[in-house]
């Protein structure tokens, strides 16, 4: 281990390398990690995102003045750590309610628990993980130092991208926290002046660590599983199982079909009132209950769509009725609506399942977290896979009317006439519409009744938020309106706040900010939500498509560098009317064009779409970057940085105009940069000399 790290030591590129790797590698663990221990962050995810790169701007910028980062890194992912065992020991249940927006998520919370999360939770949270990145940023500054600017900021691409695939393998494979920290921990001490110390602190740290969630395990008689996408934790029930993802209720694997007290199976019945289907589709299959319902109900061939393999997996072990064994189902693991728009068969039955949005996604989601499978086009994509006697049976769960009124309304429109809605068991509403539906007498089960289709109408006319009709470019079904939450606007006035102090704290009068690179920060960060949007509204709202985007973009950055470094280019204005061209080009040329073609097609028209304006804007970062002096690196990066962060909170703006204004913005952005370099180069030549050219 002494060799190893004197090697590192010894070498400046494998340093910066390993350091670049640390700072995503980290940033990627606590986005992922921290929502599932303190909940509310999970409605708030941009928060830790913004909080990292604002104490990675600030840490770079400091680089060449701090003393011993590595050590402060150690210290900084140990307590930040620490803190979040604290939540897990105590059991701190970290919600949040929504009076204004009356979120069927949060009916135990009340209202004061609302302003201790918005006024001293949420901004604890931000001020621990900002602090935390700062020597991380620190570490990076540090070795930047070494070279020249453009294969400085090469070299700290490579390490990012290398550290987004290692943490986004990990998350593959279902590896828990402890060994994220492992992995991590090991990157620390491999730069440390003192392995010893500090691997012995990150060896106990990751104990502790084990230990908690262990604990949590045997006070809760439940079991702990970590998926691709949630942290799972599952517990018997009688005669089935039931799952908590990141502390909420998700799914359950019961015998629907056999044991005759379960008190849910009506909700699984109701289609089958109307039609005995040979073909049937589930879509958000989970732990297997409307697959088996769809099995006891004589269906020749069922297709299951789950979108983690992990609740499959928990269907297939813990489902007495094994319905993922039986040789007439198929199990697709795969976004909902990337199965609907590439799926070529046609269904008798397609059932939209309790899928995992109504607890994950809300009014307080974050737009990079949001799906396309409630929208007026996903239902228009499932109605094409209907045979001509077919139905869609779509079963909710919420406690507001205005929320079931307003899918009521979205398939009124899409079939062209009022689908049959039943209600009565808990919060649940079935809703079912199709030929099949048509012309059919009614049923009223013990439970479940049938609700009048003129009451129906005469309470969408009394509320208007029922009438919005969620798009694909507005796929906002928890939000009342096209407006941006009083709680986003809280949150992002203490964010603004806390960024500030810090930076004043950081550097006081002498910090100065380029407002060029701020800019292009502010907007890149937009192209890359632009570029996740756009991908999942293709691939699918997926973890490995956040993945392959960050990881896409981070090559895209490489490849702008290296061919700025070969081919000495220096002049930017091409390159800028290029990029306005293809980003007024994306924002003219309809969604539609993404996911109407075959697969071919869509990987080639999403690939123009989403990685030229990156290549683009890379190589005017590039040219940027080549025109510095050794010691401009780490401002321009911080300010790049903290353009990032106010890029992460101009997204919500999608909130009120839609996905596709995240082009009109970035175009902005670009402008606003671009003046600001004319504004730079506008002082006398000599006080300009690029760096590159000395």
């Amino acid at each position: 281990m002494d060799g190893v790290i004197s090697w590192v030591r010894r070498s400046p590129s494998i340093s910066l390398l390993l350091a670049s790797f640390a700072s995503l590698y980290f940033e990627l663990l606590y986005i992922r990690w921290i929502p599932s221990v303190i909940h509310v962050v999970g409605f708030f995810s941009n928060l830790v995102l913004i909080a990292s790169f604002m104490g990675l701007g600030i840490g770079v910028a400091r680089g060449a003045n701090s003393k011993n980062p590595e050590r402060k890194s150690v210290y900084g992912v140990l307590c930040l750590t620490l803190i979040l065992c604290l939540f897990l020991f105590v059991r701190i249940k970290a919600t949040v309610p929504i009076q204004e927006h009356d979120l069927n998520e949060f009916y135990e919370a009340r209202a004061p628990h609302l302003l201790l999360s918005l006024t001293l939770l949420l901004p604890s949270v931000y001020a621990a993980v900002l602090v935390a990145f700062v020597p991380l940023g620190e570490l990076v500054g540090k070795y930047l130092q070494a070279f020249r600017p453009i294969k400085a900021y090469s070299l700290n691409i490579f390490g990012s991208l290398i550290g987004v695939l290692a943490f986004t393998g990990l998350s593959c494979l279902s590896l828990p926290p402890m060994v994220w920290l492992a992995v991590g921990g090991l990157i620390l001490v491999l730069l440390s002046n003192r392995p010893m110390l500090y691997g012995a602190l990150i060896a106990g740290t990751v104990i502790l660590v084990a230990f908690s969630y262990r604990l949590e395990e045997e006070r809760s008689a439940w079991k702990n599983v970590w998926t691709p996408y949630y942290d799972l934790k599952v517990f018997h029930i009688p005669s089935g199982f039931a799952a908590l993802v990141n502390n909420f209720f998700l799914l359950t694997g019961a015998p629907v079909t056999t044991d005759p007290a379960y008190t849910l199976r009506e909700l699984y019945q109701i289609p089958y009132a109307y039609i005995h289907p040979k073909r049937v589709l589930i879509l958000g299959a989970g732990g297997g209950n409307d697959v088996s319902e769809a099995l006891a109900q004589s269906a020749d061939r069922v297709d299951a769509v789950e979108i983690d393999p992990g609740i499959i997996g928990l269907g297939r072990k813990y489902n007495v009725e094994k319905p993922y064994q039986n040789p007439k189902v198929r199990v697709f693991i795969a976004d909902a609506r990337t199965y609907l728009k590439n799926c070529q068969s046609t269904y008798d039955l397609i059932i939209f399942g309790t899928l995992d949005s109504h607890g994950l996604f809300s009014a307080l989601s974050s737009i990079k977290m949001e799906n396309f499978v409630y929208t007026q086009q996903a239902f228009e994509d499932a109605r094409r896979l209907l045979s001509p006697s077919g139905m869609i049976s779509l079963t909710l769960a919420f406690d507001q009317l205005w929320v079931s009124l307003r899918l009521y309304g979205v398939m009124r429109r899409v079939f062209g006439g009022p689908p049959v809605v039943y209600s009565g068991l808990a919060t649940f509403v079935t809703i079912l519409a199709g030929p099949a539906v048509a012309g059919k007498p009614l049923v009223n089960l013990q439970t479940m009744k049938h609700v009048p289709t003129e009451a129906l109408s005469a309470a969408m006319a009394a509320i208007p938020e029922s009438r919005v009709i969620p798009t694909d470019d507005w796929p906002q079904l928890f939000l009342r309106h096209h407006q941006l939450p009083n709680e986003y606007i809280i949150v992002g006035a203490v964010i603004v706040l806390l960024s500030t102090v810090a930076v004043l704290i950081s550097f006081g009068r002498s910090f100065s900010l380029s407002p060029h690179f701020f800019f292009m920060g502010t907007g890149f960060l937009l192209l890359e939500a632009k570029s996740i949007t756009e991908l999942a509204l293709t691939f699918g709202s997926t973890w490995i498509t956040n993945a392959v985007v960050i990881s896409s973009v981070l090559a895209v950055i490489l490849l702008a560098n290296l061919l700025v470094l070969r081919l000495k280019l220096m002049r930017y204005a091409l390159w800028y009317c290029l990029l306005m061209s293809a980003l007024l080009a994306t924002w003219i040329v309809p969604h539609e064009w993404l996911i109407t073609s075959r697969l071919l097609m869509q990987i080639v028209v999403s690939g123009l779409f989403t990685g030229v304006p990156v290549f683009l804007a890379s190589v005017i970062f590039a040219i940027s970057m080549s025109r510095l002096k050794q010691n401009q690196i780490n401002r321009a990066l911080s300010a790049n940085l903290i353009g990032c962060v106010v890029g992460g909170m101009a997204e919500y703006a999608t909130l009120i105009y839609g996905f596709r204004s995240l082009c009109l913005l970035a175009i902005i952005m670009y402008f606003l940069s671009l003046m600001a370099m004319r504004q730079e180069l506008s002082v006398p030549a000599t006080a300009r000399v690029p760096e590159t050219l000395k």
